[in-house]
């Protein structure tokens, strides 16, 4: 049973999540800018893995509030982050580290656009990652406060697939440790050892920085994807 929590206000909200509520609105022109470090201590808090180690871990129905998350709960985020031009869509143009093969595709701007695995029309279907937490329903801000006490983490990206065939991140590693969390719906993660962990809600998996990894969607799903270190 999830105990009830009185919903923090806006202001205490950003003082817990400082660089996450305010996303810039030409995000979508400097994504490729982006960089992350865990090692420039100056800028960020101290390197995750020495608190949860080098190797992959995995925690069964341990964060019940993802559980609760509901595609309403979603969706509003979705429409104000691509108002506000802070929202990702996942492209051809990154097609090497990709779940589904597109052939002939080529751009100079490769993470500008919502596009993934072209269909029989012609036409792709998106991944959308979310950038800030400035929109944030209040079920979805229990779950970044759930993983925060947790876990201790200080960013989130929320991916979204609408289909099994949607556009996704293959075989790649993170210049940052990550936890991912299943919210709506089942992801899988194998790795180069030969292991391979399917997260159902409630569950996460901890991904030291530089450890290949390669997910596999089933359908519809919300993943929450955190980390410590973050950097635009």
């Amino acid at each position: 049973m999830c105990t009830q929590r009185k919903m923090i206000s806006d202001e205490e909200y950003k003082k817990l999540f400082p660089n996450l509520t305010k996303a810039p609105r030409d995000l979508m022109s400097k994504w490729m800018e982006a960089s992350s470090n865990e090692f420039d201590e100056d800028q960020y808090h101290e390197d995750p893995t020495k608190q949860w180690g080098e190797k992959v871990r995995v925690w069964k129905n341990s964060f019940l509030k993802h559980k609760e998350v509901t595609w309403n709960d979603i969706i509003p985020t979705l429409q104000a982050e691509y108002t506000n031009e802070s929202i990702r869509f996942l492209t051809p143009g990154v097609e090497h580290v990709t779940q589904n093969e597109v052939e002939g595709i080529s751009t100079k701007h490769p993470d500008v656009g919502a596009v993934v695995s072209r269909n029989r029309h012609g036409m792709f279907i998106p991944t959308m990652v979310t950038h800030t937490c400035e929109f944030l329903s209040d079920p979805v801000k229990e779950c970044t406060l759930e993983a925060k006490e947790k876990m201790g983490i200080n960013f989130l990206h929320i991916y979204t697939s609408i289909l099994q065939e949607s556009f996704i991140f293959g075989r790649h590693n993170d210049t940052m440790s990550v936890l991912i969390v299943a919210a709506i719906n089942d992801i899988e993660y194998s790795f180069d050892d030969g292991s391979s962990y399917v997260l159902n809600p409630g569950d996460a998996i901890f991904i030291p920085r530089g450890v290949y990894h390669k997910p596999r969607v089933f359908g519809p799903r919300a993943t929450f994807s955190y980390c410590w270190h973050y950097s635009r």
